[in-house]
């Protein structure tokens, strides 16, 4: 009894069309791009955008943020980037990301380019480049073929452009060829002894009925079909072999249909099949190289091991030298198919556009190398092209190589061809992680396959620069320049005059060209004696930016490489790592008083940290504590003895106050116990001139206020009310000369208490209409003269309410937004000059948004920044211009920068990734004192999770509006500001102070003292209750020592002051201290 095998044709059926592209301009070095259009490439996740609407002459996306730009950048239409279908579906994900928008005459593409990359929905935003290649097939659907730019094709035809000799020919053995097929027909070889006429193709006239070459087969002059044993090896329908045909050797530059890797290779077409089932396919190998074909191609196979087919294949490699090319197979698993299997074999699984193993491809350590085999367009049919899935096209692609490299080598073996094809693959461990070692080598490359013997290879090996201009942090700061140095390396052949231009859109290059000479093969050179000098510009975002390599040799080689350069705002001794994730948010502040700025915030390694300006650990510090400290610290001389204590509240319900030396104050920690994601408030609400601790528990609902000996305050804590989950704010709200606790939480109303719990006359204002995330904020923002509380709802819709100080809910409020929260605690800032206040907060969807007293929002906002906003948009100058600007956070893990009328600062936006979000609240202040501003950013994340920016611009701390969350030491949400007192017993000029005023209470004049410990400029001003300047006593440079100054109780225009509460303020070298006075007639 006989046993027949049935080998399995190895491709998957069938698949559809994809398109092209038009109208190009060129840059300077001659690569081309389209000067109308860009490419974006939306995130995974966005809606896919609106296609053919405009409104105005201004395409519509269906996407706000989008939106926004396409209106400001003049987009008139959005297109898919690629019109096709794309069956495989990871391809098929990406491209329905991607579009191009088209721009109005006189736009440039470059700036509109660069706008869009500041949009949190969009992933990529590029020009739309189209690839540098030194030689381009005209076929018109060649585009649709991505498989040739994955393996290097284009590259490779510009080394060598296949053979149009019988040195090069494919033997598809497999289902026959539509032979006659127009991107088939001039590429099918043709058996010269059997074309009785010459002309090239096969006709009635070669037809006599004889074995005119004396191979045993008569009239074959096209192949042969082993099949049904006769002289036509057309396929009989649709099935197979014409793809794989066109995979390997599609006829190329031939201005029709698409390209095949083989170019001009020869095919010939040997049968050996009827129909779809394979009888003698290895009867077919034996013709194919009886006649001449050095490549055999087996897109077929069968998991059963045959010795005498064994033995046939040796016999083929040994005898005839030919490179045989089988199929990986399609069942998914690593079982091994034969042909692939065997020795001698070149077996070849199949990848997607991805370089990820296509989901159907056979593995294993059997295999030698990958191809490209998913979504392949090729030949099918007498006259049509197709996509097809397999590693039946993964394999003639790699035949394909392999009639390039004997084509181009007519001298090697075939060890050496197929040594060729393996040895320089791309690497895809780092796609294919579960896969290592089952792939083969990696993925066929042509361009390398060929390249490796024949041509340089000179890449970028490592590059290093040095700073000329360092102003001390050894590193590359805007406006600062550089030395660029480059180690090339040679891969393959000897190159000669061996030159580099760089350019960036980065740097400016003073020199941007330098030579190395000859590099041998295999060899490295430097140009440490000719570098190249930058300088990188002056508003320049800190991160990696782009330098390109254009690297040429001899009088042809051309290649380029790109180099990263690092460009840094970090302070001298940041970023840090600090072993937990930080939530809180920082302050920076002289807490020790010795006259530095320190760093403070707290981290989930339950620390809580001080850090110098370099970043050292102050003395002391840290400290360790049993809870995260969620909030941040607040600062401020809790027991009245002229020092000031660090407080934290962890979220564990412990209240920790430590001196400034890191000694714990005695009576703490207090613990509480439950949940408080509350941070700590300072506040004398009973006026005994030592601060309470303020704090609400998410767990229990009361409200804590908490003596500077860690005994409750009488009355306190509040009945439970309903969850706390932001910090308390403090203000003087009924202005009786104390200040009272400002609340609200999860029962949706807001608390005004007095020292006695008691409530101000018209609070609480309650059904605000949902839960509170955010700490209210306070301030005189419509102007009447007298404060206002600002206090936002979460969601459901999000509401922004304003409500006066007789709990009146003012005009044009509240701002509701639907389909957002809202967890970003508002900071208030006069950004108009229109003498009241603008809210400035962040919503869920990504927006930076200013609401005027009015309640409608300021020109220039809302800004797309992306993410979701928890943080308070932190105000201040930090351009020097003594104009509000405001710096924000997202969970994006990007920094942004506006000024007053929401246009980016320059070194805007600093980006980062979703993985390093900023939860907490940025901080302001020159943490050292050189007259620049410093921006701490908090990182929820691990490693590099500190970052302090030095803005390299002059400003003064006296602009800064509202610095960290909490808006001043005591975390009080509040313009009015803090008051101060020192021990008058301090010496002097050693310490630096501020004295009670005499007479206090006064009438026609009063006498006010301070003390300056060094020599400089000290200011002396007198504001009211409202925190608006009456007076301003003392501007200008003093002596160190005492000074004392006599105010006779007019204002500026030498008006007479009315009788109530006033205060003074000293300001010298970064610090200030606030005391109290009353004026009685």
């Amino acid at each position: 009894m006989k046993t027949f095998v049935i080998l399995v044709l190895l491709c998957i059926l069938p698949a559809a069309l994809l398109a092209a592209d038009s109208n190009v301009a060129s840059y300077p070095d001659g690569s081309r791009y389209y000067a109308d259009r860009f490419i974006v490439t939306t995130h995974a996740g966005v809606p896919a955008l609106e296609l053919g609407k405009v409104s105005g002459g201004k395409a519509i996306s269906g996407v706000s943020s989008i939106d926004y730009l396409c209106v400001e950048q003049n987009v008139t239409e959005i297109e898919p980037w690629y019109q096709g279908i794309v069956k495989n579906q990871g391809l098929r994900e990406l491209v329905s990301r991607m579009y191009i928008f088209h721009l109005a005459p006189g736009q440039d593409a470059f700036l509109a380019r660069d706008a869009f990359r500041t949009c949190s929905d969009v992933e990529l935003a590029d020009a739309y480049d189209i690839p540098v290649l030194f030689y381009t097939p005209n076929d018109p659907q060649r585009t649709s073929q991505w498989h040739l730019t994955k393996i290097h094709a284009y590259d490779a035809w510009d080394i060598f452009r296949g053979d149009t000799t019988r040195t090069a020919i494919i033997g598809i053995v497999d289902t026959g060829i539509y032979y006659t097929h127009p991107d088939l027909a001039s590429n099918m070889w043709i058996n010269d002894q059997e074309d009785l006429n010459h002309n090239g193709i096969k006709d009635a006239g070669d037809i006599n009925g004889e074995d005119d070459d004396a191979n045993g087969y008569i009239d074959d002059v096209i192949g042969w079909d082993f099949g049904r044993n006769d002289n036509d090896p057309r396929e009989e329908a649709p099935i197979h072999a014409t793809h794989v045909a066109g995979c390997a050797s599609e006829c190329t530059d031939n201005n029709l249909n698409g390209a095949g890797i083989g170019f001009k290779a020869r095919v010939m077409a040997v049968k050996g099949a009827r129909y779809d089932t394979l009888y003698a396919v290895y009867q077919g190998l034996t013709y194919a190289a009886e006649n001449g074909a050095q490549i055999l191609n087996c897109s077929w196979g069968s998991s059963q091991y045959n010795a005498s087919n064994q033995n046939l294949i040796n016999g083929l490699w040994n005898n005839y030298g030919v490179v045989i090319v089988a199929a990986a197979g399609n069942n998914g698993t690593s079982q091994i198919v034969y042909p692939g299997g065997y020795n001698n074999v070149l077996s070849v699984a199949a990848t997607n556009s991805g370089d990820q193993k296509a989901s159907f491809s056979s593995y294993g350590t059997w295999v030698d190398v990958s191809a490209p085999g998913a979504s392949i367009y090729s030949t099918w049919g007498a006259t049509g092209m197709d996509y097809l899935d397999g590693t039946s096209m993964a394999s003639p692609i790699t035949a394909g190589i392999a009639a390039l490299l004997r084509a181009a080598h007519p001298s090697w073996t075939n060890q050496n061809i197929v040594d060729a094809i393996v040895s320089t693959t791309d690497n895809i461990n780092a796609q294919n992680p579960s896969y290592i070692g089952m792939l083969g080598s990696g993925r066929v490359n042509a361009f390398n396959a060929l390249g490796s013997a024949t041509i340089p290879r000179i890449n970028v090996d490592t590059s290093m620069i040095t700073v000329t201009n360092d102003d001390g942090d050894g590193k590359l700061n805007p406006g600062e320049s550089f030395s660029l140095f480059l180690v090339l390396e040679n891969i393959w052949e000897d190159a000669n005059n061996v030159n580099v231009t760089v350019t960036s859109t980065a740097f400016d290059f003073s020199d941007s060209t330098a030579s190395f000479g000859t590099i041998v093969r295999g060899g490295l050179d430097t140009n440490t004696t000719d570098p190249l000098l930058g300088t990188a510009h002056i508003n320049l975002a800190p991160g990696l930016q782009q330098v390109i390599v254009h690297i040429t040799a001899d009088s042809t080689y051309s290649n380029y490489d790109t180099v990263m350069i690092a460009v840094s705002m970090d302070q001298i001794g940041f970023p840090m790592d600090i072993p937990g994730n930080i939530e809180s948010s920082p302050i920076i502040f002289d807490f020790d008083q010795d006259g530095d700025n320190e760093l403070l915030f707290g981290a989930d390694d339950n620390n809580v940290y001080a850090l110098e300006a370099n970043g050292s650990n102050s003395p002391g510090w840290p400290k360790s504590v049993t809870g995260n400290p969620v909030t941040g610290p607040a600062i401020g001389d809790i027991d009245h003895n002229g020092s000031n204590e660090v407080v934290e509240v962890t979220k564990d319900g412990k209240f920790y106050a430590w001196h400034a030396n890191g000694e714990p104050v005695t009576g703490f920690p207090v613990t509480k116990g439950g949940i408080f994601n509350s941070g700590a408030l300072l506040a004398d609400i009973n006026g005994d001139q030592n601060l309470e601790i303020i704090a609400g528990s998410f767990s229990d609902f009361k409200v804590y206020a908490v003596k500077s000996d860690g005994t409750d305050l009488a009355n306190w804590p509040t009945r439970a009310y309903r969850n706390w989950n932001a910090s308390a704010s403090a203000a003087d709200i009924d202005e009786d000369g104390l200040e009272e606790i400002v609340y609200a939480g999860f029962d949706s109303a807001l608390h005004v208490w007095n020292a006695d719990t008691t409530e101000v006359t018209g609070f609480p204002v309650r059904q605000l209409g949902g839960q509170i995330y955010c700490s209210p904020t306070i301030g005189d923002v419509d102007g009447d003269h007298h404060l206002d509380i600002v206090v936002s709802t979460y969601n459901a819709p999000a509401k922004v309410y304003l409500i006066n100080h007789l709990g009146q809910v003012a005009a044009g409020f509240p701002v509701s937004y639907t389909g957002v929260s809202i967890r970003s605690t508002p900071s208030l800032v006069d950004l108009n000059s229109d003498s009241t206040l603008e809210i400035v907060f962040g919503t869920s969807d990504g927006n930076l948004r200013v609401l005027k007293s009015d309640g409608t929002e300021l020109a220039g906002f809302p800004r797309s920044i992306g993410g979701n906003v928890f943080g308070t948009p932190v105000v201040g100058d930090i351009t020097g211009d003594h104009l509000p600007d405001i710096i924000v956070g997202n969970t994006a893990g990007n920094l942004f920068g506006f000024d007053r009328t929401g246009t980016t600062l320059p070194n805007f936006p600093i980006m980062g990734t979703s993985s390093r979000q900023i939860t907490g609240t940025v901080a302001l202040g020159d943490l050292d004192r050189d007259g620049r501003m410093e921006i701490a950013v908090p990182i929820k994340a691990t490693g590099s999770n500190l970052m302090v920016y030095d803005y390299r611009v002059a400003a003064q701390v006296g602009d800064l509006k509202w610095p960290n969350f909490g808006r001043d030491e005591y975390r009080r949400n509040n313009t009015q500001a803090i008051l101060l007192d020192v021990d008058e017993h301090n010496s002097m000029p050693t310490s630096f102070g501020l004295f009670q005023n005499y007479p206090n209470p006064f009438n026609a004049s009063t006498t006010i003292r301070f003390a300056l410990n060094k020599d400089g400029a000290a200011t002396l001003s007198v504001f009211d209750i409202l925190g608006r300047r009456v007076k301003l006593l003392q501007s200008g440079a003093l002596p160190a020592g005492e000074h004392s100054i006599t105010w006779n109780g007019v204002d500026e225009s030498g008006t007479n002051v009315t009788s109530g509460i006033y205060f003074y303020r000293l300001e010298s070298d970064g610090r200030s201290i606030v005391k109290r006075m009353i004026m009685l007639k």
